[in-house]
């Protein structure tokens, strides 16, 4: 009995360091374990991973297809203004309707016992600002393919008639091992449709990150899709040169540097910077809108043209850029799946804990021994969402070889047979 308290009060003091204050914490239902902090619908939420905006970010459980996921769950202060929530369900329509490999995939949005929530992609790594803090000016190449990756997710977007307003290091997402970039968070998303959106937004307001937002939103003035071209041109020059464009010691002097100053040149506070690529950043930090690129396709082709000139120069002189801060020695690298990832950026995933280690409740499937066999990587167990393994089409086409081989051999022992025959019958005449 004592050795039973002590693990509930060890589980109990876990959940303790990974919540807040229960007045700010969703109603969520009775969780299944001690070391979780309950349930919502059909997720069993197992720890908090952060807070941003109108929502805490959970890493949850689905039960019935065995995969975590990442809740992002409408806080009890915002739950009750029916703007936010509207806000709130607006962001999960965009971000689902938005099918790019550098967006993250939206699988749910509902609402649970007046909670509101959207379920995506459980991403291991960590953000591009958490690596900025710790690598702060990164490799020209790894500039090159983030801005890039960025750039062509937002095109998609831009085309379905919706702008971000919030890019910035926080929102995008480096996925481990290679840092595959994907924008996270359109809780600020803008539709382009002057209908839809005056019915949410309040002329006038300033909404987004000042330190990456555009002249013309920190005016809260009309904007359009070229407020995130100003925005990724400031993350760009952040992992360029580890500093901001535009920088000052209060809200208000950081919007009057934003409104009337202009940024040191990239090449001055790192040389190291193709002058091709400085220009383009420059440009796109334009005060004036119509002086910026116009589009993000734009953008990312010209980044595409850049990292080609420079693969080209790389393979040309057998000399490849190195980086302090990060690995930059490889051209390539490839993910688990077997995807090409250029310039990659190494990100490890998230540490193991606890709270990771889940004990899935109800019967799992076995699968007959004929088909474990060929389906199992050495594994005793495996689950129904496995694709087809490569044993099974390895099997097939040793089958086929052998095939082939064993009629090949029939025949020749015929032809031989026949042979012999024909011989022995002109011998005994």
């Amino acid at each position: 009995m004592n050795a039973s308290n002590d693990e509930t009060k060890d589980a109990k003091d876990a959940v303790a360091a990974n919540v807040k204050p229960e007045s700010d914490m969703p109603a969520f239902g009775p969780p299944k374990k001690p070391t979780e902090l309950g349930v919502l619908g059909r997720y069993r939420i197992l720890k908090e991973l952060g807070r941003g905006g109108m929502g805490g970010i959970y890493l949850g459980y689905e039960e019935r297809l065995r995969r975590r996921v990442a809740l992002k769950v409408m806080l009890p202060k915002f739950a009750q203004n029916e703007a936010a929530k509207t806000r709130f369900n607006r962001e999960a329509l965009a971000a689902a309707q938005l099918k790019h490999d550098n967006i993250v995939t939206i699988y749910d949005a509902d609402e649970w016992n007046g909670i509101p929530f959207i379920a995506m992609e459980y991403l291991q790594g960590a953000s591009l600002d958490d690596f900025l803090k710790k690598n702060p000016v990164t490799g020209v190449s790894q500039a090159l393919r983030v801005g890039r990756e960025v750039c062509s997710a937002l095109a998609v977007a831009h085309k379905m008639g919706v702008a971000h307003r919030d890019i910035k290091p926080s929102n995008i997402w480096l996925e481990a091992p290679l840092g595959k970039a994907k924008i996270l968070d359109f809780g600020l998303v803008k539709s382009l449709n002057p209908l839809d959106e005056a019915k949410l937004t309040t002329s006038g307001a300033i909404i987004g990150s000042p330190a990456y937002m555009s002249p013309e939103q920190a005016r809260g003035s009309k904007i359009d899709h070229r407020t995130d071209i100003f925005s990724v041109g400031s993350v760009l020059y952040r992992m360029s040169t580890g500093q901001l464009p535009f920088q000052g010691d209060n809200l208000m002097d950081l919007l009057m540097a934003l409104g009337g100053k202009e940024p040191r040149q990239v090449t001055e506070l790192n040389p190291k910077v193709p002058s091709d690529l400085a220009a383009l950043i420059h440009k796109m930090l334009s005060k004036n809108p119509d002086d910026r690129p116009q589009t993000a396709e734009e953008i990312a082709a010209a980044l595409q043209r850049m990292a080609d000139r420079r693969q080209f120069a790389a393979s040309s002189s057998h000399a490849i850029p190195k980086s302090a801060a990060i690995r930059d020695t490889a051209p390539t690298g490839y993910t688990n799946s077997g995807e090409q990832v250029v310039a990659p950026i190494e990100v490890n995933p998230q540490e193991e804990s606890a709270f990771d280690h889940i004990e899935e409740s109800g019967p799992r499937q076995v699968l007959p021994p004929a088909s474990m066999a060929e389906t199992t990587r050495g594994s005793a167990s495996n689950t129904l969402s496995d694709p087809p393994r490569m044993p099974v089409v390895v099997s097939q086409a040793a089958f086929q070889k052998n095939r082939t081989f064993f009629f090949a051999a029939i025949g020749i022992i015929f032809a031989m047979v026949f042979a012999l025959t024909f011989i022995l019958v002109r011998v005994l005449k």
